[in-house]
Order: C-alpha cells, then structure tokens, then sequence
C-alpha cells in the first residue's frame, strides 16, 4: 500500500520546491484572509480532483492484492 502512496507525497513537495527555486516570478501583494480562502477553496478541489485521479488508477491493484495476496 504504502509503494502507491508514498510517492504520491514525495513528489508534490520536491515539485514545490523546485518551482519556487526555478520560477523568477515571485508574488507581490500581500496575501488577505479573503485571497487565502478563495485560493484555499480552489486548491482542496484540485486535491480533490487528484485524490479521486490516485484511487481511479489504483483501486484495481488494491482489490488483486487483497483477495489475491498470499
């Protein structure tokens, strides 16, 4: 199980950290409470959206191996 997650939660990370390192644009405004939320309302969908994408490509794997497993 933890082959399918663990991945997953190292690569979002390192990909932040080397966009931020490589990109040259940097923010300007300071961040309001009502910016954060409407930024925090749109990144829980696309983490929604990406959790839905890592079961739809795994769930299939997770049933073979757990009515398959030795």
């Amino acid at each position: 199980m933890w082959v399918i997650v663990l991945p997953k939660f190292l690569v979002a990370p390192i990909w932040i950290i080397l966009t931020f390192k490589y990109q040259p644009w940097r923010m300007t405004q300071s961040l309001t409470f009502a910016k954060g939320r409407k930024i925090t309302s749109f990144a829980s969908r696309v983490l929604g959206i990406e959790l839905l994408s890592i079961f739809q490509e795994t769930w299939i794997i997770l049933l073979i191996g757990r009515f398959l497993s030795v």
